[in-house]
């Protein structure tokens, strides 16, 4: 909604304020959404390991554009980055149970 200004003026913070709300709570279409703010910076400070992180979320959650949109961002990454990432991802998952 305030990321597309449906009915409401366009407001990227909000609209990642609310991604990472619903992301938080398992949303895997909401953790898609913030880790690609975090991938450009579209209402939050462009954080490549915060979007790799929340994409990964995604992926292990089943939504269907994380795993294409991580792969991207992979090559960015040296392999201790990624093994950081996947015991972050491996924690979350044990934590948060779907």
């Amino acid at each position: 909604m305030y990321q597309h200004g449906e009915q409401v003026e366009t407001d990227p913070e909000l609209a990642a304020f609310w991604f990472l709300e619903a992301a938080s709570r398992n949303h895997p279409t909401a953790q898609y959404e913030i880790g690609i703010c975090y991938a450009f910076g579209d209402g939050v400070q462009e954080n490549a390991y915060e979007a790799l992180f929340w994409l990964s979320l995604a992926n292990a959650y089943g939504d269907p554009d994380a795993a294409q949109a991580r792969e991207l961002l992979v090559s960015e990454f040296t392999t201790q980055d990624l093994e950081n990432n996947y015991a972050r991802v491996s924690q979350w998952l044990a934590e948060h149970p779907q």
